[in-house]
């Protein structure tokens, strides 16, 4: 029967009386190259426990490709399983698909409380987060109060998402929050950068004014200092920032 249970063609088959059997064909199917999304969705289907046993139960199957199917049964799975208990399980099933699992868990379950745990299972913390909510300002707020509170890799996601998403929420956070201390302005300074030699046309520095205050020019000359393309820098020029502008008398 192990290739028709594989094809989701369980029968009568009660799963739960079934967990070993039906793990051995998991295995064998995955190790064959197989996708286990038909097998886990009749599973689910028939006793979703048992399909939870399968993924990350004490008779799991350890691995992204088991967790990714398991994401297509979410919501039989989250009949039986709170979901502030179901995606931090999932997610430690499989550490290297947390970006999967956190699109699906903030796709259901958007402003949740729990997607903060579910966010510190990321490296760095809250990154799969922030991108899943595109760089959101509650999101982004929320990834700020916990690096604020010394938790470990917030800010470094913050960092990654204005670099990498162009976040500009996260601009704003890590804007308002460097206060003047010079460590962090100059991080600041070097993602805003990078952020705007991947898209010269971010609005950085009005963002940096409702961030840091009317005057934004002393950070964004620094910043026009650090940039690499030539459109980069004429993007801040044409907002009358360049590397020898002073800042307008007050």
């Amino acid at each position: 029967m192990s290739d028709a249970w594989w094809r989701g063609e369980l029968g009568a088959l009660d799963a739960r009386e079934s967990l070993d059997a039906l793990r051995a064909v998991l295995v064998t199917g995955l190790e064959a190259g197989g996708d286990p999304a038909a097998l886990l969705d009749a599973v689910a289907e028939r006793d979703p426990l048992a399909c939870a046993e399968l993924v990350f139960g004490s008779r799991a199957v350890r691995s992204g490709e088991v967790v990714r199917a398991a994401l297509g049964a979410v919501e039989l799975l989250e009949g039986v399983i709170p979901p502030a208990t179901l995606y931090p399980r999932l997610a430690d099933a499989a550490p290297d698909v947390i970006a999967d699992v956190t699109r699906v868990a903030v796709t259901r379950h958007e402003g949740a409380p729990w997607l903060l745990a579910l966010a510190t299972r990321d490296r760095p913390a809250g990154r799969s987060w922030l991108r899943a909510s595109e760089g959101s300002e509650q999101v982004c707020e929320a990834c700020l109060a916990a690096g604020r509170q010394g938790r470990e890799g917030f800010i470094d996601a913050l960092h990654l998402a204005l670099e990498e998403d162009g976040a500009l929420h996260a601009l704003a956070a890590l804007a308002r929050t460097a206060g003047h201390s010079e460590e962090r302005l100059e991080r600041l300074v070097a993602s805003a950068a990078v952020a705007l030699d991947r898209d010269p046309q971010l609005p950085i520095v009005p963002w940096l004014a409702a961030a840091r205050g009317p005057d934004p020019v002393p950070v964004a000359r620094r910043i026009h200092a650090r940039v690499e393309r030539p459109e980069a820098r004429r993007a801040l020029e044409l907002s009358g920032i360049s590397s020898a502008t002073e800042a307008p008398s007050q």
